[in-house]
């Protein structure tokens, strides 16, 4: 009901608003497609909807229950973007960097491994050329 009200009264505004308006265009003593040259009434006219409208509110806007509730248990807002990423001081921090983490041992071999040993001591599989000679 509450709701309604408000939605008849805004539109009771508006129409309001419309009106003066027309009002105004009526009593302007101009040529028409002419600049205006005294828009002071319309200045005027819009103030006083402007305070017709505000005068409900008083003060600072107020938190809604809901919002007040989740501000004391998460915070307020803050950055939620860029976090993990690196800022002066810890991009000058050294504390942490090890120059042999990284690094493991040449081992020679054949081209192409680089720099891994290869994998398993057991005997490979034979190509197909020497699997189908072992089949005759």
């Amino acid at each position: 009901q509450v709701q309604a009200e408000k939605v008849k009264q805004k539109a009771h505004d508006k129409r309001q608003g419309l009106e003066e308006v027309k009002q105004w265009r009526k009593r302007g003593d101009r040529q028409p497609g002419a600049p205006l040259q005294d828009d002071d009434g319309f200045e005027r006219m819009l103030e006083s909807n402007k305070r017709k409208r505000d005068a409900g509110k008083s003060g600072p806007p107020t938190k809604g229950r809901k919002r007040r509730h989740k501000d004391e248990k998460f915070g307020f807002g803050g950055r939620k973007r860029g976090m993990k990423m690196n800022d002066k001081k810890s991009a000058a921090d050294m504390s942490d960097f090890n120059a042999k983490a990284n690094k493991t041992p040449f081992r020679g071999g054949s081209g192409g491994s680089g720099g891994r040993a290869k994998k398993g001591g057991a005997a490979k599989r034979p190509g197909k050329a020497a699997r189908q000679r072992g089949r005759r």
